[in-house]
C-alpha cells in the first residue's frame, strides 16, 4: 500500500524541515563555534647566556623554550606556528626538522614534512583537542652563535613570532626577542682578558643579577608568587653588596685617576644599567603588545555576541512565522476555519513576517564589518564635510569684514602693512613683486588676459647666465579632468597676439590638453614696473555644454610671485 502525501501535508512537512533547519543552525552556532582564542601567554627560557665568546674562544651552542598557554582550547586541526627573523652568519638556527620539538604528543611537526628544509618557519599541527589552560612546551635546540671574530660584535636580536590558528576563528599572534649579547673584554692593566679572578666573579655575579631581575619583572602565568619575589628580592640585594666589595676598594688615593680598574668598573656598570634599560623597554613594548592584542580580541568578541544575538532574532522570527504557518495549516485541514479565511491568514502571516525578517536581515547587513554599532553608508562622509567647508569658506557672503566670530577675515581692513586689497582676485597682495590687478575676456575664439607687474619682467642674460621671467597662467578644470577650453590643438597652433615681447616656452609636447599650465616667457626688450602686460591666446575652443559647472577663474602667476593670483574670465 502506497500512502499519498496530500497538498496540505506536504507544506506541512516543508514548514516543520524548515523550522527543524533553522533551529539546528542556531544550536550549531551555540554550541560548535570552535573556542574564540582571545589571546595566549608565553613565556621564553634559554639553557644558557646566549653572549658571543673571544675571537679565540669557541661558538655557542644553545637551545630556546617557549611555554605557551592558550586562553581557550585549540581544537583539532589547530595550528602554532613559529617564525623568527634575525638570523645570519653570525647567529645560526638549525635547518634540521628534527630539532624543533613540541608537547603535548597531540602537536606534531607538519612543516617542514623531512630532510633539513628548515628555514625560518615551522607549523605544528594539533592532532586531537587541546584543552584551554594546557602548557605547550615548544623547544628549537642547535641555535649556533659564532665568536665575536665573525662580526663587528654588536648585539643581535632574535625576534620570534608565535601564532595560533584556530580553524574558524581569528589568528593570535605573540612576539618575543632573544638578545644575543656581544663579547665584553675586561682588560687589567697589562691588557689581559679575564686574568684576574675578581673580574671573572664579577662578571658571574651580574649574570646571577640579570637572571634574578628577569624573575622579578616576570609577570605570565608562570611568574613566581609575592614571597617568592620577596625572595630574590633579598638575593639581588646581596649580590649587588657583593658586586661592589667584588670590585674594591682603592687604597691609595694617588691612584685614583690612573686606576684602570676603577675605569674598568665604571664601564661595566654603565654597560650594565644599560642593559638593564634595554630589558625593560623590551618588556614594556611586550606588555603594550600584549595589551593591544587583548584589546582587540575584546572588540571582536563584541562584534560576534552582537552578531549573533541579531541572527538569534532572526531566527526566532522565522520560527515563529513558521509556527504560525503551521498552526493556520493545521486548522484549515481540519475544517476548523473556512479555507478563504486559511489563505487570507497566510498572506498576512507572509507579508507580516517577511517584513520584520527583511528589516531585520538588511539592518545586519548595513552593519560595519569591525563595529556592529556603526553603519555602513554609501556616501563618503569626510569627503561631504570637507565640500561644505570649502564652499562655505568660498563664498565672500559668508565672511565677515572684520573677521568677528568664527567667519574668516574679508576686504581691505584685513590687509596687513605692506599689502594690498585687490578686489579682481579677492585677497590680500603684496605691494610690490605680484600681480595685483588684472582681467580676463573671452569672445571671438581668443582669451585676452591683462594684468599688471609691479616689478616689471626681464629677459634672458648672457653672462652671467639668467633665465627670462615668465608668467604661467592655468586655465580652469575639475578634478575629474573637465576643462572649460577642451579643443586639443598643434602647439604651434597655439599662438599669442597683442603680446609684445612675450613667446610661449611651454608645455614642450606637440599637443595642449586644456590642462597643462601656460608659461609665457619675456624676450625682446624688458618691461618696465607696472607695465600692464596683455596676451592673447589663440587656438582654443569653449567648452560650452560644461561650462556652467566649472569655475571661471584662471590663475596668473610670474617667477617673481610667492603666489597664485586669480583672475575672473568673463564672456563665457
Amino acid at each position: 500500500m502506497v500512502y499519498k502525501l496530500s497538498e496540505h501535508n506536504q507544506i506541512l512537512i516543508a514548514l516543520f524541515a524548515i523550522v527543524v533547519l533553522c533551529a539546528g543552525k542556531l544550536f550549531k552556532d551555540y554550541l560548535y563555534r570552535g573556542g574564540y582564542i582571545e589571546g595566549m601567554g608565553v613565556t621564553v627560557e634559554t639553557d644558557r647566556q646566549f653572549r658571543r665568546d673571544k675571537a679565540d674562544g669557541a661558538d655557542v651552542i644553545g637551545q630556546v623554550t617557549f611555554k605557551v598557554t592558550l586562553d581557550k582550547g585549540l581544537p583539532i586541526g589547530g595550528t602554532i606556528v613559529l617564525s623568527w627573523t634575525g638570523a645570519d652568519l653570525t647567529v645560526i638556527t638549525s635547518t634540521n626538522r628534527d630539532h624543533y620539538t613540541a608537547s603535548p604528543l597531540s602537536l606534531s611537526l607538519t612543516n617542514p614534512t623531512t630532510g633539513n628544509n628548515v628555514s625560518n618557519t615551522v607549523t605544528f599541527t594539533a592532532a586531537a583537542a587541546i584543552p584551554a589552560g594546557s602548557a605547550i612546551t615548544i623547544v628549537v635546540k642547535n641555535i649556533t652563535i659564532k665568536k665575536s671574530d665573525s662580526n663587528s660584535n654588536t648585539a643581535v636580536n632574535l625576534v620570534f613570532t608565535i601564532t595560533s590558528s584556530n580553524t574558524d576563528e581569528p589568528n593570535v599572534t605573540t612576539t618575543r626577542t632573544v638578545k644575543i649579547l656581544p663579547y665584553v673584554a675586561m682588560s687589567n692593566s697589562a691588557g689581559g682578558e679575564f686574568t684576574k679572578p675578581t673580574e671573572s666573579t664579577s662578571d658571574e655575579i651580574k649574570k646571577a643579577l640579570d637572571s634574578i631581575q628577569g624573575r622579578i619583572d616576570d609577570t605570565t602565568q608562570s611568574a613566581p608568587s609575592y614571597a617568592d619575589k620577596a625572595q630574590y628580592i633579598k638575593m639581588r640585594t646581596a649580590l649587588t653588596a657583593l658586586l661592589a666589595s667584588t670590585y674594591g676598594t682603592v687604597k691609595e688615593a694617588g691612584q685614583v685617576f690612573e686606576s684602570e680598574a676603577l675605569y674598568e668598573a665604571q664601564r661595566t656598570a654603565i654597560d650594565f644599567i644599560k642593559q638593564e634599560k634595554e630589558r625593560a623597554a623590551s618588556n614594556a613594548k611586550t606588555l603594550k603588545d600584549d595589551n593591544s592584542n587583548k584589546r582587540r580580541m575584546a572588540q571582536v568578541n563584541t562584534y560576534y555576541t552582537k552578531n549573533y544575538e541579531a541572527n538569534t532574532e532572526v531566527m526566532k522570527n522565522i520560527i515563529i512565522v513558521s509556527v504560525a504557518l503551521i498552526i493556520l495549516a493545521v486548522l484549515r485541514k481540519k475544517n476548523l476555519i473556512p479555507e478563504s479565511i486559511g489563505t487570507l491568514g497566510v498572506i498576512f502571516i507572509l507579508t507580516l513576517g517577511g517584513i520584520v525578517i527583511g528589516k531585520q536581515a538588511f539592518d545586519i547587513i548595513r552593519r560595519n564589518d569591525h563595529d556592529f554599532d556603526k553603519y555602513d553608508w554609501n556616501f563618503n562622509e569626510e569627503e561631504l564635510n570637507k565640500k561644505k567647508l570649502l564652499e562655505q569658506n568660498g563664498d565672500p557672503a559668508n565672511l565677515s569684514e572684520m573677521g568677528m566670530g568664527m567667519a574668516a577675515c574679508y576686504g581691505p581692513g584685513c590687509c596687513a602693512d605692506g599689502t594690498s586689497w585687490s578686489r579682481e582676485m579677492g585677497q590680500c597682495l603684496p605691494n610690490v613683486g605680484m600681480v595685483t590687478e588684472g582681467s580676463a575676456s573671452w569672445a571671438n575664439e581668443i582669451l585676452t588676459i591683462k594684468f599688471k607687474v609691479p616689478s616689471g619682467l626681464k629677459i634672458a642674460i648672457a653672462s652671467p647666465a639668467t633665465p627670462p621671467d615668465t608668467v604661467t597662467i592655468t586655465l580652469p578644470s575639475t578634478r575629474d579632468g573637465t576643462t572649460l577650453f577642451t579643443q586639443k590643438v598643434a602647439r604651434t597652433y597655439l599662438t599669442l597676439s597683442g603680446a609684445s615681447g612675450l613667446s610661449i616656452s611651454a608645455p614642450a609636447s606637440s599637443n595642449w590638453d586644456g590642462i597643462t599650465p601656460i608659461v609665457v616667457a619675456k624676450t625682446g626688450t624688458d618691461a618696465a614696473a607696472d607695465a600692464v602686460i596683455t596676451i592673447n591666446i589663440n587656438g582654443m575652443a569653449l567648452n560650452a555644454a560644461k561650462a556652467r559647472e566649472i569655475s571661471k577663474f584662471l590663475t596668473v602667476k610670474t617667477s617673481k610671485d610667492t603666489n597664485l593670483a586669480r583672475i575672473e574670465i568673463t564672456g563665457v
